[in-house]
Protein backbone atom coordinates (compact mmCIF):
# COMPACT_ATOMS: atom_id res chain seq x y z
CA UNK A 1 0.00 0.00 0.00
CA UNK A 2 2.69 2.66 0.72
CA UNK A 3 4.11 1.65 -2.72
CA UNK A 4 0.33 2.73 -4.43
CA UNK A 5 -0.20 5.07 -2.48
CA UNK A 6 3.47 6.90 -3.86
CA UNK A 7 2.19 5.85 -7.37
CA UNK A 8 -0.99 7.76 -6.30
CA UNK A 9 0.73 11.38 -5.44
CA UNK A 10 3.47 10.42 -8.42
CA UNK A 11 1.02 10.65 -10.93
CA UNK A 12 -1.16 13.80 -8.97
CA UNK A 13 -4.02 12.44 -9.71
CA UNK A 14 -6.97 12.35 -6.31
CA UNK A 15 -4.42 14.52 -4.70
CA UNK A 16 -5.90 13.17 -1.56
CA UNK A 17 -3.38 12.51 0.68
CA UNK A 18 -3.75 9.23 2.48
CA UNK A 19 -3.80 9.79 6.50
CA UNK A 20 -1.56 8.24 8.70
CA UNK A 21 -1.48 4.46 9.35
CA UNK A 22 -4.18 3.99 6.01
CA UNK A 23 -4.60 4.59 2.49
CA UNK A 24 -7.11 6.20 0.11
CA UNK A 25 -8.88 3.39 -2.08
CA UNK A 26 -8.18 4.66 -5.62
CA UNK A 27 -11.08 5.71 -7.25
CA UNK A 28 -13.68 3.62 -9.56
CA UNK A 29 -13.03 3.28 -12.89
CA UNK A 30 -9.55 4.39 -12.13
CA UNK A 31 -6.59 2.36 -13.52
CA UNK A 32 -3.82 1.40 -11.38
CA UNK A 33 -0.75 1.09 -12.05
CA UNK A 34 1.61 -2.20 -13.66
CA UNK A 35 3.78 -2.65 -10.24
CA UNK A 36 0.54 -2.33 -8.05
CA UNK A 37 -1.39 -4.81 -10.17
CA UNK A 38 2.01 -7.24 -9.70
CA UNK A 39 1.78 -6.56 -5.94
CA UNK A 40 -1.94 -8.06 -6.39
CA UNK A 41 -1.42 -10.43 -7.96
CA UNK A 42 1.24 -11.84 -5.48
CA UNK A 43 -0.85 -11.76 -2.65
CA UNK A 44 -2.51 -15.10 -1.72
CA UNK A 45 -5.45 -16.26 -3.05
CA UNK A 46 -8.42 -17.25 -0.79
CA UNK A 47 -9.23 -19.67 -3.76
CA UNK A 48 -6.47 -21.96 -3.10
CA UNK A 49 -7.35 -22.70 0.25
CA UNK A 50 -9.75 -25.85 0.71
CA UNK A 51 -13.20 -24.86 1.47
CA UNK A 52 -13.78 -27.99 3.61
CA UNK A 53 -11.15 -27.48 6.09
CA UNK A 54 -12.95 -25.71 8.41
CA UNK A 55 -15.74 -28.07 8.24
CA UNK A 56 -13.04 -31.23 9.23
CA UNK A 57 -12.38 -29.33 12.43
CA UNK A 58 -16.02 -29.04 13.10
CA UNK A 59 -16.46 -32.42 12.70
CA UNK A 60 -13.69 -33.34 14.84
CA UNK A 61 -15.08 -31.10 17.83
CA UNK A 62 -18.03 -32.83 17.78
CA UNK A 63 -17.11 -36.32 17.40
CA UNK A 64 -15.07 -35.88 20.40
CA UNK A 65 -17.86 -34.31 22.04
CA UNK A 66 -19.94 -37.45 21.45
CA UNK A 67 -16.61 -39.66 22.73
CA UNK A 68 -16.85 -37.66 26.04
CA UNK A 69 -20.61 -37.98 26.75
CA UNK A 70 -20.52 -41.62 25.93
CA UNK A 71 -18.09 -42.54 28.35
CA UNK A 72 -19.88 -40.14 30.95
CA UNK A 73 -23.10 -42.43 30.21
CA UNK A 74 -21.27 -45.49 30.29
CA UNK A 75 -19.47 -44.40 33.63
CA UNK A 76 -23.20 -43.19 34.98
CA UNK A 77 -24.72 -46.72 34.33
CA UNK A 78 -21.56 -48.51 35.70
CA UNK A 79 -22.24 -46.46 38.97
CA UNK A 80 -25.93 -46.96 39.11
CA UNK A 81 -25.60 -50.93 38.39
CA UNK A 82 -23.02 -51.28 41.20
CA UNK A 83 -25.06 -49.90 43.57
CA UNK A 84 -27.96 -51.88 42.55
CA UNK A 85 -25.74 -55.24 42.82
CA UNK A 86 -25.07 -54.69 46.44
CA UNK A 87 -28.11 -53.57 47.53
CA UNK A 88 -31.28 -55.01 45.59
CA UNK A 89 -29.92 -57.62 42.97
CA UNK A 90 -28.22 -60.63 43.58
CA UNK A 91 -29.73 -61.38 46.94
CA UNK A 92 -29.22 -64.69 48.38
CA UNK A 93 -33.01 -66.75 48.79
CA UNK A 94 -31.54 -70.79 48.13
CA UNK A 95 -28.43 -72.29 50.19
CA UNK A 96 -28.28 -76.02 48.73
CA UNK A 97 -25.79 -78.20 50.48
CA UNK A 98 -23.93 -81.46 49.22
CA UNK A 99 -21.97 -84.00 50.25
CA UNK A 100 -21.83 -86.80 52.95
CA UNK A 101 -20.91 -86.05 56.40
CA UNK A 102 -22.72 -86.81 59.78
CA UNK A 103 -24.40 -84.00 59.78
CA UNK A 104 -27.48 -82.20 58.51
CA UNK A 105 -28.05 -79.24 56.24
CA UNK A 106 -28.77 -77.13 59.03
CA UNK A 107 -26.23 -77.90 61.27
CA UNK A 108 -23.91 -76.83 58.52
CA UNK A 109 -25.66 -73.53 56.95
CA UNK A 110 -25.56 -72.38 60.84
CA UNK A 111 -22.19 -73.44 61.16
CA UNK A 112 -21.66 -71.35 58.75
CA UNK A 113 -23.66 -68.37 59.25
CA UNK A 114 -25.15 -67.74 56.09
CA UNK A 115 -28.14 -65.85 56.35
CA UNK A 116 -30.62 -65.74 53.87
CA UNK A 117 -30.95 -62.61 52.19
CA UNK A 118 -27.22 -61.63 52.51
CA UNK A 119 -25.85 -60.32 48.91
CA UNK A 120 -23.76 -62.41 46.80
CA UNK A 121 -21.37 -60.04 45.42
CA UNK A 122 -20.80 -58.86 49.14
CA UNK A 123 -20.54 -62.25 50.55
CA UNK A 124 -17.29 -63.74 51.88
CA UNK A 125 -16.60 -67.61 50.75
CA UNK A 126 -13.13 -67.85 52.39
CA UNK A 127 -14.72 -67.07 56.24
CA UNK A 128 -18.07 -69.03 55.45
CA UNK A 129 -15.92 -71.99 54.54
CA UNK A 130 -13.62 -71.09 57.93
CA UNK A 131 -16.52 -70.79 59.95
CA UNK A 132 -17.83 -74.81 59.06
CA UNK A 133 -14.55 -76.07 59.54
CA UNK A 134 -13.94 -74.40 63.17
CA UNK A 135 -17.22 -75.56 64.18
CA UNK A 136 -17.42 -78.61 62.82
CA UNK A 137 -14.79 -80.63 63.38
CA UNK A 138 -15.46 -84.50 61.57
CA UNK A 139 -15.18 -82.65 58.38
CA UNK A 140 -12.08 -82.78 55.92
CA UNK A 141 -12.89 -80.21 53.40
CA UNK A 142 -15.63 -77.22 52.57
CA UNK A 143 -16.24 -75.65 49.51
CA UNK A 144 -18.83 -72.79 49.24
CA UNK A 145 -19.73 -70.98 45.60
CA UNK A 146 -21.67 -68.55 44.57
CA UNK A 147 -24.33 -69.36 41.75
CA UNK A 148 -26.09 -66.18 40.20
CA UNK A 149 -28.87 -64.63 41.10
CA UNK A 150 -29.47 -65.83 44.21
CA UNK A 151 -27.99 -69.44 45.37
CA UNK A 152 -24.97 -70.51 47.20
CA UNK A 153 -23.67 -73.92 47.24
CA UNK A 154 -21.91 -75.64 49.98
CA UNK A 155 -20.41 -79.29 49.54
CA UNK A 156 -18.63 -80.70 52.12
CA UNK A 157 -16.67 -83.73 52.72
CA UNK A 158 -16.45 -86.13 56.02
CA UNK A 159 -13.85 -87.07 57.71
CA UNK A 160 -12.52 -90.94 58.46
CA UNK A 161 -9.89 -92.10 60.22
CA UNK A 162 -7.19 -93.04 58.55
CA UNK A 163 -4.51 -93.44 61.60
CA UNK A 164 -3.85 -93.06 64.64
CA UNK A 165 -1.39 -91.68 67.25
CA UNK A 166 -0.33 -92.63 70.18
CA UNK A 167 1.34 -89.70 72.69
CA UNK A 168 1.27 -90.05 76.35
CA UNK A 169 -1.44 -92.57 76.74
CA UNK A 170 -3.85 -91.28 73.94
CA UNK A 171 -4.63 -91.96 70.92
CA UNK A 172 -5.82 -89.43 68.27
CA UNK A 173 -7.35 -89.97 65.43
CA UNK A 174 -6.25 -88.38 62.19
CA UNK A 175 -8.04 -88.19 59.10
CA UNK A 176 -6.61 -88.10 54.82
CA UNK A 177 -6.46 -84.65 55.01
CA UNK A 178 -3.81 -85.03 58.84
CA UNK A 179 -6.26 -83.50 60.82
CA UNK A 180 -7.35 -84.43 64.23
CA UNK A 181 -10.74 -85.82 64.49
CA UNK A 182 -11.14 -87.32 68.13
CA UNK A 183 -8.96 -88.07 70.97
CA UNK A 184 -9.53 -90.77 73.12
CA UNK A 185 -8.21 -93.31 75.83
CA UNK A 186 -9.12 -95.98 74.51
CA UNK A 187 -7.46 -97.83 71.40
CA UNK A 188 -8.66 -98.34 68.41
CA UNK A 189 -10.43 -101.21 66.93
CA UNK A 190 -8.43 -101.63 64.07
CA UNK A 191 -6.24 -99.80 61.78
CA UNK A 192 -2.93 -98.65 61.90
CA UNK A 193 -1.57 -96.88 65.18
CA UNK A 194 1.86 -94.74 64.92
CA UNK A 195 4.44 -94.62 67.70
CA UNK A 196 6.98 -91.57 67.89
CA UNK A 197 5.39 -88.83 66.18
CA UNK A 198 4.11 -86.27 68.96
CA UNK A 199 1.53 -83.82 68.35
CA UNK A 200 2.93 -80.12 68.27
CA UNK A 201 -1.02 -79.14 68.92
CA UNK A 202 -3.38 -81.36 71.12
CA UNK A 203 -6.98 -80.41 70.44
CA UNK A 204 -9.79 -81.54 67.90
CA UNK A 205 -9.84 -79.70 64.89
CA UNK A 206 -6.16 -79.12 64.93
CA UNK A 207 -3.57 -80.62 61.80
CA UNK A 208 -1.21 -83.10 62.71
CA UNK A 209 2.53 -81.53 62.84
CA UNK A 210 5.40 -82.64 64.63
CA UNK A 211 7.67 -79.62 65.89
CA UNK A 212 10.62 -82.03 66.37
CA UNK A 213 10.53 -83.21 63.08
CA UNK A 214 8.23 -82.30 60.55
CA UNK A 215 8.99 -84.79 58.08
CA UNK A 216 7.63 -87.39 60.30
CA UNK A 217 4.16 -86.49 59.48
CA UNK A 218 4.97 -87.13 55.65
CA UNK A 219 6.84 -89.96 56.05
CA UNK A 220 3.58 -91.29 58.12
CA UNK A 221 1.14 -90.55 55.66
CA UNK A 222 3.63 -92.17 52.67
CA UNK A 223 4.09 -95.33 54.85
CA UNK A 224 0.66 -95.51 55.43
CA UNK A 225 -0.93 -94.95 51.60
CA UNK A 226 2.00 -97.69 50.45
CA UNK A 227 0.80 -99.99 53.08
CA UNK A 228 -2.93 -99.46 51.60
CA UNK A 229 -1.34 -99.54 47.79
CA UNK A 230 -0.27 -103.19 48.35
CA UNK A 231 -2.87 -104.14 50.77
CA UNK A 232 -0.76 -105.15 53.55
CA UNK A 233 -2.80 -104.81 56.54
CA UNK A 234 -0.98 -107.29 58.66
CA UNK A 235 0.80 -103.93 60.26
CA UNK A 236 -0.77 -102.52 62.76
CA UNK A 237 1.99 -100.27 64.75
CA UNK A 238 4.54 -97.92 62.61
CA UNK A 239 7.30 -96.72 64.80
CA UNK A 240 9.30 -93.73 63.67
CA UNK A 241 10.87 -92.58 67.18
CA UNK A 242 13.68 -93.02 64.59
CA UNK A 243 13.21 -91.55 61.22
CA UNK A 244 16.11 -93.36 59.95
CA UNK A 245 15.04 -96.30 61.37
CA UNK A 246 11.62 -97.21 60.79
CA UNK A 247 10.06 -100.62 62.90
CA UNK A 248 6.94 -101.56 61.95
CA UNK A 249 4.86 -104.72 63.71
CA UNK A 250 2.91 -106.88 62.65
CA UNK A 251 0.39 -107.85 65.64
CA UNK A 252 3.41 -107.92 68.15
CA UNK A 253 4.13 -111.57 66.14
CA UNK A 254 6.84 -110.13 63.46
CA UNK A 255 8.89 -107.04 63.86
CA UNK A 256 9.98 -105.66 60.39
CA UNK A 257 13.20 -103.30 60.07
CA UNK A 258 12.89 -101.14 57.08
CA UNK A 259 16.13 -99.07 58.27
CA UNK A 260 16.42 -95.73 56.33
CA UNK A 261 13.29 -94.31 54.45
CA UNK A 262 14.70 -95.14 50.88
CA UNK A 263 13.07 -97.55 48.37
CA UNK A 264 9.65 -97.62 50.76
CA UNK A 265 7.44 -99.20 48.08
CA UNK A 266 9.75 -101.76 47.25
CA UNK A 267 10.63 -102.70 50.69
CA UNK A 268 7.33 -103.48 51.43
CA UNK A 269 6.40 -105.17 48.49
CA UNK A 270 9.42 -107.79 49.51
CA UNK A 271 7.90 -107.76 53.02
CA UNK A 272 4.19 -108.65 52.27
CA UNK A 273 5.55 -111.21 49.59
CA UNK A 274 7.78 -112.77 52.31
CA UNK A 275 5.31 -112.72 55.69
CA UNK A 276 2.51 -114.51 52.82
CA UNK A 277 4.28 -117.16 51.52
CA UNK A 278 7.58 -117.89 53.63
CA UNK A 279 6.76 -117.41 57.30
CA UNK A 280 4.50 -119.51 59.13
CA UNK A 281 0.86 -117.53 60.22
CA UNK A 282 1.93 -118.03 63.79
CA UNK A 283 5.52 -118.01 63.64
CA UNK A 284 7.57 -115.19 65.42
CA UNK A 285 10.38 -113.35 64.86
CA UNK A 286 12.38 -110.40 63.33
CA UNK A 287 12.59 -109.65 59.51
CA UNK A 288 15.05 -107.35 57.93
CA UNK A 289 14.64 -106.06 54.97
CA UNK A 290 16.57 -102.68 55.11
CA UNK A 291 18.40 -103.99 52.29
CA UNK A 292 15.01 -105.36 49.83
CA UNK A 293 17.85 -107.62 48.11
CA UNK A 294 18.89 -109.47 51.13
CA UNK A 295 16.10 -109.78 53.02
CA UNK A 296 16.64 -112.13 56.28
CA UNK A 297 14.64 -113.57 59.17
CA UNK A 298 15.64 -114.49 62.51
CA UNK A 299 13.13 -117.03 64.16
CA UNK A 300 11.66 -115.08 67.64
CA UNK A 301 12.13 -111.56 68.54
CA UNK A 302 15.72 -111.33 69.38
CA UNK A 303 14.14 -108.54 71.77
CA UNK A 304 10.97 -107.59 74.00
CA UNK A 305 9.35 -104.96 71.47
CA UNK A 306 8.74 -101.59 73.06
CA UNK A 307 5.17 -101.56 72.30
CA UNK A 308 3.00 -100.85 75.02
CA UNK A 309 0.41 -103.67 76.18
CA UNK A 310 -2.79 -101.69 75.78
CA UNK A 311 -2.72 -101.40 71.86
CA UNK A 312 -5.23 -103.95 70.74
CA UNK A 313 -4.72 -107.27 68.64
CA UNK A 314 -7.19 -107.34 66.28
CA UNK A 315 -6.02 -110.81 64.77
CA UNK A 316 -3.74 -111.70 67.88
CA UNK A 317 -5.96 -113.23 69.70
CA UNK A 318 -7.04 -114.87 66.60
CA UNK A 319 -3.41 -116.71 66.27
CA UNK A 320 -3.88 -118.08 69.43
CA UNK A 321 -6.71 -119.96 69.02
CA UNK A 322 -5.51 -122.07 66.28
CA UNK A 323 -2.36 -122.95 68.14
CA UNK A 324 -4.62 -124.38 70.81
CA UNK A 325 -7.36 -126.06 69.18
CA UNK A 326 -4.68 -128.53 67.85
CA UNK A 327 -3.86 -130.29 70.94
CA UNK A 328 -7.62 -130.36 72.02
CA UNK A 329 -8.37 -133.09 69.36
CA UNK A 330 -5.71 -135.27 70.93
CA UNK A 331 -7.24 -134.79 74.26
CA UNK A 332 -10.06 -136.15 73.48
CA UNK A 333 -9.08 -139.88 72.75
CA UNK A 334 -6.25 -139.50 75.81
CA UNK A 335 -9.79 -140.15 78.64
CA UNK A 336 -8.48 -143.34 78.95
CA UNK A 337 -5.05 -142.24 79.79
CA UNK A 338 -6.16 -139.97 82.94
CA UNK A 339 -7.78 -142.97 84.98
CA UNK A 340 -4.59 -144.90 83.72
CA UNK A 341 -2.39 -142.16 85.71
CA UNK A 342 -4.43 -142.15 89.16
CA UNK A 343 -4.71 -145.88 88.88
CA UNK A 344 -1.37 -146.76 89.35
CA UNK A 345 -1.37 -143.93 92.10
CA UNK A 346 -3.88 -145.44 94.05
CA UNK A 347 -1.41 -148.67 93.63
CA UNK A 348 0.80 -147.43 95.48
CA UNK A 349 -1.35 -145.56 97.90
CA UNK A 350 -1.98 -149.67 98.94
CA UNK A 351 0.78 -150.40 99.15
CA UNK A 352 2.00 -147.58 101.73
CA UNK A 353 0.10 -148.38 104.63
CA UNK A 354 2.02 -151.38 104.62
CA UNK A 355 4.81 -149.68 104.22
CA UNK A 356 5.68 -147.68 107.01
CA UNK A 357 9.30 -146.12 105.87
CA UNK A 358 7.02 -144.81 103.49
CA UNK A 359 5.24 -142.43 105.58
CA UNK A 360 8.66 -140.59 106.87
CA UNK A 361 8.66 -139.33 102.95
CA UNK A 362 7.38 -136.18 104.73
CA UNK A 363 11.06 -135.66 104.39
CA UNK A 364 10.71 -136.13 100.72
CA UNK A 365 8.41 -132.79 100.80
CA UNK A 366 11.81 -130.93 100.51
CA UNK A 367 11.12 -132.40 97.52
CA UNK A 368 7.72 -131.02 96.77
CA UNK A 369 10.10 -127.62 95.53
CA UNK A 370 10.22 -129.97 92.23
CA UNK A 371 6.46 -128.25 91.68
CA UNK A 372 9.07 -125.03 91.24
CA UNK A 373 10.50 -127.39 88.82
CA UNK A 374 7.42 -128.43 86.94
CA UNK A 375 6.66 -124.96 86.36
CA UNK A 376 9.74 -125.04 84.92
CA UNK A 377 8.51 -127.47 82.24
CA UNK A 378 6.76 -123.98 80.93
CA UNK A 379 10.26 -122.74 80.27
CA UNK A 380 10.74 -123.91 77.21
CA UNK A 381 9.02 -120.35 76.43
CA UNK A 382 12.72 -118.88 77.74
CA UNK A 383 14.95 -120.87 75.88
CA UNK A 384 13.57 -119.98 72.83
CA UNK A 385 14.27 -116.61 74.06
CA UNK A 386 17.86 -117.06 74.55
CA UNK A 387 18.69 -119.47 71.72
CA UNK A 388 17.42 -117.09 69.33
CA UNK A 389 20.88 -114.83 69.79
CA UNK A 390 22.62 -118.37 68.72
CA UNK A 391 20.45 -118.92 65.87
CA UNK A 392 21.38 -117.18 62.67
CA UNK A 393 19.63 -115.19 60.59
CA UNK A 394 18.11 -116.77 57.40
CA UNK A 395 18.22 -115.58 54.51
CA UNK A 396 14.88 -115.59 52.58
CA UNK A 397 16.54 -115.42 49.44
Amino acid sequence: MPEYNAVIRKRGKGGIIPSEGGAVPPKVGERLPFSARAERRERPNTADVPRGAPKTVKRKKIRKNYIIHITMFALAAALVMSVLSVTVLFNTHNIVVSGESVYTDEEIITASKITEGVNLVRFNRAKAERNIMDNLVLLDSVSVKKKFPSTLSVTVKGAERKLSVLSDGLYYSVSEKRRIIEIDKAPPGDGLTVIGCEPSEREAGAYLRCDEDEEKVELVFTLADLLKKHEFYFVTVIDVTDRLDIVMYCEKRLEIKMGAPVELDGKISVAKEIIENHIDSNEKGVLRISNPQKPTFKPQLSEKPHIPEHIPEASSSGTQKPSTQPPEPPDEPQPSEPPDEPQPSETPDESQPSEPPDEPQPSETPDEPQPSETPDEPQPSEPPDEPPDDIPDIIIF
